[in-house]
């Protein structure tokens, strides 16, 4: 689970070091989407880490989650607001659907305004590793601290419990999901099919049809991109498919949650 702290004081008491180039990505982008797995104290328990002998930190955006974590005067440790490997919510009404009585008291905010989860970036070793993409681009952080290394999505079981999200099924609606390059044409005439689109078609789909951006835009597409999903996934569909986003910008944040939602099954 991260660690989530309302200013960089709250960091002493979770990490024993905190290199060069952790400091100016937290300088650049804190508060917001990006949460730094950082050597742990030992006073930080087992429990939090998974055993792991780094923690992961963030200092989240919404002045409401900051101004909760001032109040309780310790750092706060969660999870996402939904069920484990399910869809993640971006709105509150997300969470009551997902959750129901499950939670006491739900604290709307507003929707979340990146849409994607954090992006997890470990300095456990010599060199910065990527272990999710998330709402902060590589090419933004590698314009701050150089190249940094990217963990395959293939990931080993032993290896999932190094950052939240790393489950190789995760993120899934209930509807079966299909990750394709290109749609296939036979799903076009198919009314019980659901098609998850980055941009406008011209191709006359007879299911469901949902765009995450109609100008091409990776972060209003990484913004859409879970409640659209929610969205095809409440109809009733045989099946849902989807199509790759550009590489680019968020573009990699998206595939990788449209892959993991899928179970990993890719189409040509």
């Amino acid at each position: 689970m991260i660690a989530h702290i309302a200013d960089v004081e709250q960091l002493n008491p979770l990490v024993s070091h905190v290199p060069d180039e952790a400091f100016r990505l937290m300088d650049a982008f804190w508060p917001g989407p990006l949460s730094l797995v950082l050597p742990k104290r030992k006073e930080v328990p087992d429990i939090v880490t998974a055993g792991h002998e780094t923690v992961a930190v963030r200092m989240p955006a919404h002045p409401i989650a900051r101004d909760l974590i001032r109040r309780t005067s310790t750092p706060v440790v969660a999870p996402s607001a939904n069920r484990f490997t399910c869809t993640s919510p971006t709105t509150a009404r997300h969470v009551r659907e997902q959750l129901g009585d499950r939670c006491g008291v739900i604290i709307d905010g507003g929707a979340c305004r990146v849409g994607v989860e954090s992006t997890v970036i470990s300095f456990s070793g010599s060199t910065p590793v990527v272990l999710r993409p998330g709402g902060i681009p590589i090419e933004e952080l590698e314009r701050l601290i150089g190249k940094v290394e990217t963990r395959s999505t293939a990931l080993r079981k032993s290896c999932a419990t190094e950052s939240p999200g790393m489950m190789p099924n995760h993120y899934a609606p209930a509807t079966d999901l299909l990750v394709f390059e290109e749609i296939p044409a036979c799903f076009e005439t198919q009314s019980d099919i659901g098609v998850l689109l980055f941009l406008p078609s011209v191709k006359p789909f007879e299911g469901a049809v949902e765009i995450l951006s109609q100008s091409g835009d990776t972060k209003e597409a990484a913004a859409n991109l879970f409640a659209a999903l929610r969205r095809l996934d409440s109809l009733n569909l045989r099946l849902i498919v989807a199509e790759y986003t550009p590489a680019r910008n968020l573009g990699n944040a998206i595939n990788n949650r449209l892959l993991k939602a899928a179970g990993g099954r890719i189409r040509p």
